[in-house]
């Protein structure tokens, strides 16, 4: 979750995924709650096939005075996957002692 004070943003996220089968994320503005911008409809293979695909999406968000602006991205796949299916630790199989990053949020606010 995020919260944003008033103006006019563009946002944009990234949510991983794998072998879940259909999936795809959204953003959502949680007080109400309204959907604001929906990402890609995406595809990962259920077997063991190690794929992946991140459902991408951007939506232009103005928030105003008296508007709720609590924002999250939500995630859905038709799948379950109880260990990794929205994301698998790559960094530990390769070699790399970091922390892993999954869904990602970018955030520019425009000028007024």
């Amino acid at each position: 979750q995020f919260t944003l004070i008033n103006g006019t943003y563009t946002i944009e996220w990234r949510a991983p995924a794998m072998r879940c089968g259909r999936h795809m994320a959204k953003l959502v503005e949680t007080q109400t709650p309204t959907d604001v911008g929906f990402g890609q409809s995406m595809m990962t293979n259920t077997g063991d096939s190690h794929s992946s695909s991140p459902s991408h999406g951007l939506a232009v968000v103005t928030v105003s005075s008296g508007s709720n602006n609590l924002f999250e991205i939500q995630h859905r796949c038709s799948d379950t996957r109880a260990t990794y299916g929205l994301g698998h630790n790559a960094g530990e199989a390769s070699g790399f002692t970091v922390t892993e990053v999954q869904t990602q949020v970018i955030i520019l606010k425009h000028r007024n």
